[in-house]
């Protein structure tokens, strides 16, 4: 079920301005090698040992890329419990514990103590959500139970603030909840004036986090309203609204402190407008657009101080693009080799950008790619 620079680049499809103990097994090595060539340029690398989309992918401090969950091949596609890690310096694929349940449109976030928490999800098989919780201990490669979320949700946020507990924000309940790495229990905080789902959350440089649009209500509307939430009082401010309501957008912090938002969705329209937002003064100004509406598409910042997105836009083509912040403009990238839509994009230790699964034509992918800026 789907419900929905400095540098920064974004990855994606765009359809005619429409939204659309552990065993470890070693995949094949890609050929070429998986470092590949240097400079705004794509290369193969390993390919998963399953086939997914709508998974999680997470930065290890390792530096290899812990994937997770999402659907397999099928029709219905089922949710999936298997996970594995991606090793940058082999350009392969390591099979790790399963979760203990299938899920997929969960959140993973990184611990300050270097395991993973993923919460939440959708099962397919029950067509329910999911409110459990699990960790991964990278030393062992394996999974286990931890304290449930307050109750199930989908399409939701995990980030990690400043003190070390995780900040869940969604749909389930007005109130956002806390995570307690120390007694593996949750707790409700302060409330959302506006529950939301397939929103952004983005940790500002101050420690306070920002809730950025979404979907909203029965039946849902995309919205624009944005919220500020405080960890030293655990409490919810209403801040400037964007020019334009969006949903499955991308965001990005910058390296100036502002956050990049740019493309998603608002009804059946695929949007190419980007806006930036200054925490200095809570409000959003215009900044200049993609060159196609773009929808679910994922973004990084990398640290050549450009911002990148990758995707399929509302052209239909498989497209890149870079974010100027000193500019306000955006350049194409080098262009992905094949078309990936609901797939992961993380920006290694090297600086180079790993693209994991995703939809291709005929199903879920296991096919991996390498962006060198």
């Amino acid at each position: 079920m789907k419900r929905g620079l400095v540098f920064a680049i974004v990855f994606g499809v765009s359809v005619g301005g429409v939204a659309t103990g552990c065993t470890h097994k070693k995949s094949s090595p890609a050929s070429p090698p998986p470092s590949g060539p240097s400079g705004n340029s794509w290369s193969t690398t390993g390919s998963m040992n399953s086939a997914r989309d709508s998974h999680t992918a997470t930065l290890l401090n390792s530096g290899r890329v812990l994937v997770a969950g999402g659907e397999g091949a099928g029709s219905p596609q089922p949710s999936l419990a298997s996970s594995e890690i991606y090793d940058p310096g082999t350009g392969t694929w390591l099979t790790q514990g399963s979760l203990s349940t299938a899920r997929t449109f969960h959140a993973a976030v990184l611990l300050a103590s270097g395991s993973v928490l993923v919460a939440g999800g959708w099962d397919n098989a029950t067509s329910s959500s999911i409110s459990s919780a699990e960790i991964y201990t990278p030393g062992t490669g394996n999974w286990s139970a931890t304290g449930s979320l307050l109750a199930g949700d989908w399409d939701h946020t995990l980030t990690l603030l400043g003190s070390g507990s995780v900040l869940y924000a969604g749909a389930a309940l007005t109130s956002a909840q806390l995570y307690n790495p120390s007694t593996g229990t949750w707790t409700a905080t302060g409330g959302l004036a506006t529950w939301r789902y397939e929103h952004t959350a983005t940790l500002l440089q101050s420690g306070r986090v920002l809730v950025v649009g979404g979907q909203t209500g029965s039946p849902a509307t995309t919205t624009a309203t944005c919220e500020i939430y405080n960890p030293s009082t655990g409490t919810w401010t209403a801040t400037g609204s964007l020019a334009t309501a969006r949903t499955r957008h991308a965001a990005v912090l910058l390296s100036n402190g502002r956050v990049l938002v740019a493309g998603g969705s608002a009804g059946a329209a695929w949007l190419s407008s980007a806006e930036l937002y200054d925490p200095s003064t809570g409000t959003w100004t215009s900044t200049g657009s993609m060159s196609a509406g773009r929808d679910d598409d994922p973004a990084v910042f990398l640290g050549t101080g450009l911002g990148f997105i990758v995707g399929i836009p509302s052209t239909g083509s498989v497209t890149a693009e870079l974010y100027n912040p000193a500019l306000g403009t955006w350049s194409p990238a080098a262009t992905l080799p094949s078309a990936p839509f609901w797939h992961t994009a993380t920006l290694l230790q090297s600086g180079k950008v790993l693209i994991a699964g995703g939809q291709g034509l005929s199903g879920p992918r296991t096919s991996s790619y390498l962006y060198s800026p």
